[in-house]
C-alpha cells in the first residue's frame, strides 16, 4: 500500500493494484474513510476505525487497527538501493520480524526474513540467458523460499507453459529438508498476451479438473 500524488488528487495504490483517490488539500471523507495530514505524516482513517499512516514518501509505516492493536513498520532511509525498503515489523507486545537483503545488479532483493521460529531464505535465479532481452546475470526471479526446518517451497518457470513470459509462474513445489521427497502443488500456463489460460492443482500430467480459461475476443 503506497500514497502518492498524481492527476491533481492524493491516491493510495493498495495491494491488489486498486486505486483510491482523495482531495487535494482538504481533509476528505469518502466511502474509503478519511485522508488527513499530521505531522509530516498522512494518516488515512477507515470507515471501521483503523488508521494507516504513511510517511513524507508515501510509505506505510503503521498501521493502528479497530481493536487497539499496533504495527509498526520501520524502513530503511540511506541513500541506495535499500531505500525504503522494510527493515523491521513490531507490534510492540509479541515477537518482531526482521528483513535482510542482496543488491543483485543495483537492485535489493529480499533474502532473509528472522522470525521467533527461525530464518527464512530467499534464493533467486536470472532468466535465462536465451530470452530475448535477458543477460546471463539478470533479471532476477524469486527461484525459492528455505523455511527454519530446512524445508523448501521451489517456484517454477518452465518456458512451454510461459508462451514466452520469463517472469510468469507456472508451478510451486514442496521438497522436504533431505531433498528426498517433492510434491507439486500448483501449475499455471499463459498465452501470448500473458494472460492465464490453465490452473491445475498438482503437476501438468494431473488431468482431475483442470480449469481451463478462455477470453473473449476484443
Amino acid at each position: 500500500t503506497r500514497l502518492f500524488y498524481a492527476g491533481g488528487h492524493w491516491q493510495i495504490i493498495q495491494a491488489d493494484g486498486s486505486r483510491l483517490t482523495f482531495a487535494r488539500t482538504r481533509p476528505e471523507s469518502t466511502r474509503h474513510g478519511t485522508l488527513q495530514a499530521k505531522a509530516r505524516q498522512w494518516i488515512w482513517t477507515w470507515p471501521n476505525g483503523q488508521q494507516n499512516h504513511f510517511d513524507h514518501h508515501g510509505r506505510l509505516i503503521r498501521i493502528l487497527f479497530a481493536k487497539g492493536r499496533t504495527l509498526d513498520i520501520e524502513r530503511r532511509n540511506a541513500a541506495g538501493p535499500e531505500f525504503g525498503t522494510i527493515a523491521r515489523l513490531s507490534t510492540g507486545h509479541g515477537p518482531s520480524l526482521n528483513f535482510t537483503y542482496r543488491i543483485l545488479n543495483g537492485q535489493a532483493y529480499l533474502s532473509r526474513v528472522d522470525t521467533y521460529a527461525g530464518s527464512f531464505q530467499y534464493h533467486y535465479e536470472a532468466i535465462p540467458a536465451q530470452t530475448e532481452g535477458a543477460g546471463p546475470s539478470g533479471p532476477w526471479r524469486l527461484q525459492g523460499v528455505t523455511r527454519p526446518d530446512g524445508m523448501q517451497r521451489r517456484y517454477l518457470y518452465e518456458a512451454a507453459l510461459q508462451a514466452g513470459h520469463p517472469f510468469h509462474l507456472t508451478g510451486i513445489e514442496l521438497v522436504s529438508a533431505d531433498g528426498q521427497r517433492r510434491q507439486r502443488i500448483r501449475t499455471w500456463a499463459y498465452n501470448a498476451s500473458g494472460r492465464a489460460i490453465l490452473s491445475i492443482r498438482g503437476g501438468p500430467q494431473e488431468t482431475r479438473a483442470p480449469l481451463r480459461i478462455h477470453y473473449l475476443s476484443q
